[in-house]
This record gives C-alpha cells, structure tokens and sequence, in this order.
C-alpha cells in the first residue's frame, strides 16, 4: 500500500517538474478569486526553464500556444482548490517554496490529487504536442537526465 502511494505521489511529482520546466508553463499566480494572472515561480525554477527554453529555441507561435494551455490548466486546477489551497499556493509560490513542495503541503485530498494529475497530464500532452519532433527529443534527453539526478538522491 505504501509502495502504491509512493508511487502516485512520484508521478504527481513528475508532471508537476514538467509544468515547471519551461518559462510560462509554471502554474500562474492567482488572486483569490483564483483567476489566472502572471507568471509566480521559484528564481531556480526559472533559471532552468529559461536553460531548457533556450535549448528547445521555442518560437513564438509555440509560446502563445503553451501560455493558452498553460492559463487553461491552471483554470482548472483552481476549480479543484479550495479558497485557503488556492491562497497557500499563492503564498507559497511568491515566497519562492518550490512547486512540488507547495502542493504537497495544501493537503490535497486523494480526490484533488487524482483530478489534478490528469489536468497536468492532460496539459504536458497539449505542451509536447506543439514541440517539433528535434525539439521533443531534447525535452526528453533533458528529463532523462534531471529523472537520473533525481534518483540519486532520493526523495523523502
């Protein structure tokens, strides 16, 4: 049972780092109506997803169309939040608390977990699909590597 959980959480956590990878693919800040507005993520956050952004050499066609399903994720996501999670995100974020460690202190019920997960699963299939195929194979060659120095220290 604990192995199964372990595991859910792992991949809650995997597609949440995808979220977080590319400048304005990271959930946006919301007010507390919970609607979207600019960009709140950690400055290590957006050092890395400015190096991947750089190395994908994203045009900007590709960026209006990750910012859209960007918006419309953290939409929905808002909508499975209640008022006091969608407020500690919001703190959590301008604080500069990374992501992963922000979702896993709002106490998500197994509910908002699993609706959350397909949100953000839902989302990366939308973000990969306006990748070139060149530019598919170096988000995948990037994640391989973070997915390998994750391993090697491992979470607790």
């Amino acid at each position: 049972m604990i192995l199964h959980v372990t595991k859910r959480v792992s991949i809650l956590l995997s597609t949440i780092a995808l979220t977080a990878l590319l400048p304005g693919i990271s959930l946006a800040q919301t007010h507390q109506s919970g609607t979207a507005s600019s960009t709140a993520s950690t400055t290590m956050t957006q050092k890395s997803g400015s190096d991947l952004a750089s190395q994908l050499q994203l045009t900007p066609d590709q960026k209006n169309k990750i910012r859209g399903i960007r918006a419309s994720r953290t939409r929905q996501i808002n909508a499975v939040l209640t008022l006091a999670q969608r407020t500690k995100l919001q703190q959590d974020l301008k604080s500069g608390k990374k992501l992963s460690q922000s979702f896993q202190d709002l106490n998500l019920n197994a509910d908002q977990k699993q609706k959350i997960l397909a949100i953000v699963r839902q989302s990366n299939q939308q973000i990969v699909g306006t990748l070139k195929p060149e530019q598919k194979q170096k988000l995948t060659a990037y994640l391989r590597q973070r997915h390998q120095s994750q391993t090697q220290t491992p979470i607790e």
